[in-house]
């Protein structure tokens, strides 16, 4: 068993990805690549299990490297997105 719980117990312990819009994603990709996981997506980029405090260093190094931020915002996610970050490791 990996969880027991409430379903909107299970969606409040799962950490969405961050998607960060940004005037240079490819810059910013490559600055944060040694640290982060991370991927791009158009002029988005996406980073993966980062809390509150995580995200705003991000964007305090974004914006110190010169890069324009945009926007940035959590990915909405599904059950079935859940799910798969809980199982990836201990899959079938």
């Amino acid at each position: 068993m990996i969880f027991q719980g409430a379903r909107a117990d299970l969606l409040a312990a799962s950490v969405p990805d961050v998607l960060i819009d940004c005037s240079d994603p490819e810059h910013a990709h490559s600055l944060l690549a040694g640290e982060l996981p991370g991927r791009l997506e158009g002029r988005s980029l996406r980073l993966s299990g980062l809390g509150e405090q995580a995200t705003a260093r991000v964007v305090v190094s974004l914006v110190n490297a010169g890069i324009g931020v945009y926007g940035v915002r959590r990915d909405e996610q599904t059950l079935e997105d859940v799910f798969m970050d809980l199982t990836k490791d201990g899959g079938l």
